[in-house]
């Protein structure tokens, strides 16, 4: 998997859909698979890869701002993406 940088898109934060869970991105990176390179799935416009490694997964996130302090945005915002996303790793773990 690689981790590309988008030059032509807008600063700034906002929402990008993953599943049900809205996450705050900005700026954010785009991930590539490449092929034969394990079991992997992309999802919210390839900023969110998820991965089956050995017994377990891996769920990764071409975006920082959800951990990051907010600027003009309200915090519950992180909180809400940050519930959503446990809720859903729990979910996926147990399925």
């Amino acid at each position: 998997m690689t981790l590309e940088f988008v030059e032509d898109q807008e600063e700034g934060e906002r929402i990008v859909a993953y599943g049900d869970v809205p996450l705050p991105v900005d700026v954010p990176g785009r991930l590539r698979l490449h092929e034969g390179r394990g079991e992997c799935r992309l999802a919210a416009e390839a900023m969110v890869a998820e991965c089956a490694i050995g017994a377990g997964s891996v769920t990764v996130i071409a975006d920082a701002a959800v951990l990051a302090e907010p600027h003009d945005s309200d915090l519950a915002v992180r909180e809400n993406a940050l519930r959503g996303l446990l809720t859903r790793l729990e979910r996926d773990r147990r399925e």
